[in-house]
């Protein structure tokens, strides 16, 4: 699952249960309502009957409000959480979330955080281009988007 935009108000941003030999990578999601309590995760666990997620990685993703993972060699690195309470930081990292446009701006924060901070995942597109088809420079942004 690479380069989405998922904007909601719900947990489940990116949820995958009993997920096999998958990466998630390259994804922005975020919180669409600011003060109530349902900001969205990108997560991989276990299925509900009890089968293990295995051989998976989250990489390079732009969450607000948490990344997990479980299951056997079920890893993240190289993500970015926002924080639930961090709604208001939305501004510094994109040009108009509001407005659906998520593309990143380039300031001090992005730039510590975010910009040319992922990294390239062999055999993933997401790692040579961006949502808008946009070629990525190395090592690319985290997120769905590379700024310009």
């Amino acid at each position: 699952m690479e380069n989405n935009v998922v904007i909601t108000n719900h947990y489940h941003g990116i949820t995958f249960m009993g997920m096999r030999n998958s990466k998630i990578a390259n994804n922005t999601v975020i919180d669409q309502i600011p003060g109530d309590n349902l900001s969205p995760w990108i997560m991989i666990s276990n299925h509900k009957n009890g089968t293990p997620s295995e051989n998976c990685l989250i990489i390079n993703n732009l969450a607000m409000r948490s990344i997990s993972v479980e299951g056997t060699n079920v890893t993240e690195r190289n993500n970015y959480v926002i924080g639930h309470d961090n709604f208001s930081q939305l501004a510094d990292l994109f040009v108009n979330s509001a407005g659906f446009n998520v593309n990143l701006l380039t300031n001090e924060l992005t730039l510590e955080n975010i910009i040319d901070k992922g990294e390239k995942v062999e055999g993933l597109i997401s790692s040579e281009i961006d949502k808008d088809q946009n070629i990525r420079t190395l090592p690319p942004d985290i997120g769905a988007f590379e700024a310009r």
